[in-house]
């Protein structure tokens, strides 16, 4: 097997893609501030390629990650949409209620 190719930067292969998936958490933010070089090479992407989808395995639904970016500075013109652990697990919820009525679904943790 051989080791996994290394690049500079994005521009590297960009070209070869039609969406990119991104991790958030280090990648666009560092959770205080952002990293306004990473959210460059995004937009460029998403100007010149195709759609861009930023991924977290936080436990909230998107609007709540989109919250934080505004808090922190990160900008909200780089990508298409945001799919998080929490806004996934929250609709497969909705969508087993919604075909099994009886089915009971407890609520653990801050509101």
């Amino acid at each position: 097997m051989s080791p996994p190719r290394l690049i500079a930067g994005l521009g590297e292969i960009a070209r070869d893609h039609d969406a990119l998936i991104c991790d958030i958490w280090g990648v666009v933010h560092d959770g205080h501030a952002p990293f306004p070089d990473a959210a460059e090479a995004l937009r460029r992407f998403r100007q010149s390629h195709g759609k861009v989808i930023l991924l977290s395995n936080a436990p909230r639904p998107p609007g709540s990650v989109e919250d934080q970016f505004r808090r922190i500075g990160v900008a909200t013109d780089f990508y298409d949409a945001i799919v998080t652990s929490g806004g996934a697990a929250r609709e497969d919820l909705a969508a087993r209620a919604g075909r099994d009525p009886s089915l009971s679904l407890y609520y653990i943790g801050t509101i």
